[in-house]
């Protein structure tokens, strides 16, 4: 019984979470979770509301936790607890009901979206808009697609192309094409979302900030660093000036900034945005929103790029935790987390804990995004790094392949990631003593880097340090050969962390939602 629906009290009694969990994983049992009328009518109020309902969503889920829960008798909530360490552990358990739970809260929403279907006016393209970016947060795309496709033709054709809540829309499509690797289709959404508002609103409007937000991470996915960092900036100026800084979206802007300066190699100055960020998100949101488990991901990346593979395990644990009981074991960013960790566990030496890190990842990753995304190829070239590491260099050869057949479909031939892929096959060309087709592979990755990054970045030093030990190696006896001294780099998830497009909530709401 979801009662009141946003703190329903079956969720605080150990016994009811404890019959939950037993009858969701019993083959024999069937679930039936029911809400009141009334309940219904709140949740959906909710869902209109400025935070476009989803943060409220995040803090129900956030509230199951057996370890807290209640019994009238207390030897009886011992005994449960001490069943449930013994056996699955607190964790999973939560885990299992949240899932049961946001699976169940996603089909009311699509519901309550089905009994509106026949109006087809501004409330119910409203309606579709906020709904969508709940579906599009909990990373069921295609639905959310749908609404937000179907919130666009009524506005265009109630309230005309260029209107501002036509804008919105705009802008929400773009936000799934982003989530999906189309970051050129994403970057044309998110253009013509800009010149409405442009018009409608002036410079120095919050939506336009949001625009110049959006167009910068589309900016960074494609791979022009200095574009992306331009539109963010304005975006702050603009953020700041209106909303103050302790707004979730400035902690968005803080992190997407972050994410612009780890690409360009300036992970201290990434650092520091990530913790502005994380200050923020924490001060507004709580410690359970998936908007705190992004930032510790970032953390954590730019933590092993310098070194601490230790500090960034415990961020991505941390972000592990958050994501599976708001999000669900089988999102994206589920498999972002895993990915990461995979990272960690290779640099400290844990080849094979880091395989089966990567290995869920792509399981999950291929199911939710599809063969073709920029992230699928990322966690292919994480598994061929691995491989590479326990010697395997034809698994790892195979892996690379795949990685880079992906991107250069989803990318492009020009783009940074390619570069960085070239140079994990010539890496892995060189131990296989194909010295000449390794080299042919760095001055490949050299001449995209030194177009899209600049002559004075760290990633083209390193790629001249690949091909003078490549030059080294073609005139080295191949018995006296020594293999490269050095450790690849794991590049996972970098389209995905800190730099998703921020999704909008209510039509001409000027407040976002941090996804």
């Amino acid at each position: 019984m979801m009662a009141p629906w946003n703190a329903p009290v079956f969720i605080t009694r150990v016994w009811c979470i404890f019959e939950i969990f037993t009858a969701h994983t019993t083959d024999a049992c069937k679930v039936d979770i029911v809400m009141p009328p009334k309940e219904k009518r709140s949740l959906e109020l909710e869902v209109i509301n400025d935070d476009g309902g989803i943060n409220a969503l995040y803090k129900t889920l956030a509230k199951t936790k057996v370890e807290n829960a209640n019994a009238s008798v207390e030897s009886d909530r011992l005994a449960i607890l001490d069943w449930v360490e013994s056996d699955v552990g607190c964790s999973t358990l939560n885990h299992q009901v949240n899932d049961l739970l946001r699976q169940w809260m996603l089909a009311v929403l699509t519901e309550l979206v089905e009994t509106r279907e026949n109006t087809n006016d501004e409330d119910y393209a409203d309606f579709c808009n906020q709904v969508g970016v709940i579906l599009k947060t909990n990373g069921e795309y295609g639905a959310a697609m749908k609404l937000h496709q179907t919130a666009r033709t009524i506005c265009e054709t109630v309230l005309g192309k260029d209107h501002k809540e036509t804008a919105t829309t705009y802008s929400n499509i773009g936000s799934v094409l982003f989530e999906l690797g189309d970051y050129e289709g994403a970057l044309s959404k998110y253009e013509e979302a800009l010149a409405i508002r442009f018009s409608a609103f002036g410079k120095n409007h919050p939506s336009v900030a949001t625009s110049y937000g959006n167009i910068g991470c589309a900016l960074l996915g494609i791979g022009d660093y200095d574009g992306a960092l331009s539109k963010h900036k304005e975006c702050f100026a603009i953020q700041l000036s209106a909303l103050g800084r302790n707004h979730p979206d400035v902690a968005d802007t803080y992190g997407s900034i972050g994410s612009v300066l780890e690409s360009m190699g300036d992970n201290k100055g990434a650092l520091s945005k990530y913790e502005e960020a994380l200050s923020i998100y924490l001060s507004v949101l709580g410690e359970d929103h998936p908007g705190v488990a992004d930032i510790y991901c970032s953390i954590g990346s730019v933590l092993e790029s310098m070194g601490d593979c230790d500090g960034a395990f415990a961020k991505h644990k941390e972000a592990l935790a958050i994501r599976l009981s708001s999000l669900g074991k089988n999102h994206p960013d589920v498999a972002e987390t895993y990915g990461y960790i995979g990272s960690v566990l290779e640099k400290m030496g844990d080849y094979e804990g880091a395989l089966a890190k990567h290995k869920k990842a792509l399981v999950i990753s291929l199911s939710a995004l599809g063969k073709n995304h920029p992230f699928v190829a990322d966690t292919y070239l994480s598994i061929g790094s691995v491989l590479e590491s326990m010697g395997d260099c034809d698994g790892a050869f195979a892996k690379y392949e795949k990685c880079l057949a992906i991107e250069l479909s989803a990318l492009g031939k020009n783009h940074p990631d390619v570069a960085e892929t070239y140079r994990y096959i010539g890496s892995v060309l060189e131990k296989m003593g194909d010295y000449e087709d390794a080299m042919a592979k760095h001055k490949e990755a050299l001449a995209i880097r030194m177009s899209a990054l600049g002559k004075d970045h760290s990633d083209v030093a390193k790629t001249y340090n690949s091909i003078g030990v490549a030059q080294k190696k073609m005139s080295t006896p191949k018995d006296t050969a020594t293999q490269p001294n050095r450790k690849l780099r794991t590049r996972l998830g970098s389209r995905r962390r800190s730099i998703k497009a921020v999704g909008e909530g209510c039509i001409g709401n000027t407040s976002t939602i941090c996804t």
